[in-house]
């Protein structure tokens, strides 16, 4: 079965483990990550991307059928633990 969605004005086809690059009307290069629902401008934003803590977490969610997490979000859910973790430290130390 294969969903399809809308990014910049260009129909997309996604399969699974498949990044597919479209050339849009303009003749610009979108590169997409189908996991985190986003594009980039060029394939070495994208290929940085999939080496980030946040790609990771969003394939991990993938896996157990759960919907992807915005970067913001994301990035409150590590300062959160972050904080967790320092607490748990501080109270170790004494």
């Amino acid at each position: 079965m294969n969903e399809y969605f809308c990014c910049s004005g260009v129909l997309f086809s996604c399969c699974d483990s498949l990044i597919l690059v479209w050339i849009n009307s303009m003749s610009q290069a979108i590169y997409t990550c189908i996991t985190c629902h986003i594009a980039f401008d060029d394939a070495e934003l994208q290929r940085s991307h999939y080496k980030t803590d946040w790609h990771r977490y969003n394939l991990k969610r993938k896996v157990v059928a759960l919907p992807p997490v915005s970067a913001e979000n994301f990035a409150e859910k590590v300062a959160n633990q972050q904080k967790i973790v320092s607490f748990y430290d501080l109270s170790k130390a004494y």
